[in-house]
Formats: structure tokens, C-alpha cells, sequence
């Protein structure tokens, strides 16, 4: 693999866009998968909690996070505004296997 699509490929990885933002998203909540999980377990997440997620990519584990416990007031921002727009235009991202 060349130096320029490793660059591309390190580009989409710190901030998903363009015509591959949901693709990236998938693999990147593939991968991440046991890694968020395991976050969100540790949370320990209690009734009336905020939480503020730092780089939520599209949102694919926010509900296991509001679903945690009752009442729980969730913030997420991410870097990628396409990931961002992909939240609140397409279907809920599939879980990974």
C-alpha cells in the first residue's frame, strides 16, 4: 500500500466524511465494539447520571448507554460532522456481529 492511501485511510479513521463516513462508521463500531462495551460497563451508570461522550462516531452504542439506568441525561459530540448528520438521517446503525 502507498504512503497517500495509508494518509487517506488515517484521515477517514480520525474523522469519517464524504461518500465513505458510513462505511468507516460501521468498521469503526466493528472494531470498537468490545472496547465500548466494556467502557460503558465500567460507567457504572446510575439513575439522573449525565453523561458526556467524546467522539460518539454515529451513535451506534448511545442507547446501551441511556438504557443504562433511568433518567440519564446523555451529551455526544464528535469531531466528524458527517457521523454527526449520519445520526439523525439514516437508519439506526446495525450492531456488529
Amino acid at each position: 500500500m502507498e504512503e497517500r492511501e495509508l494518509q487517506a485511510i488515517a484521515a477517514q479513521l480520525r474523522q469519517p466524511h464524504g461518500e465513505k463516513a458510513e462505511e468507516v462508521g460501521e468498521i469503526m463500531n466493528k472494531g470498537n465494539k468490545v472496547v465500548n462495551e466494556n467502557a460503558i460497563s465500567a460507567l457504572n451508570v446510575q439513575d439522573k447520571d449525565v453523561i458526556l461522550e467524546i467522539g460518539m462516531g454515529n451513535g451506534l452504542f448511545v442507547n446501551k448507554i441511556l438504557n443504562a439506568a433511568n433518567n440519564v441525561h446523555y451529551i455526544g459530540c464528535d469531531f466528524s460532522e458527517d457521523m454527526i448528520c449520519l445520526l439523525y438521517t439514516s437508519p439506526s446503525p446495525r450492531d456488529p456481529e
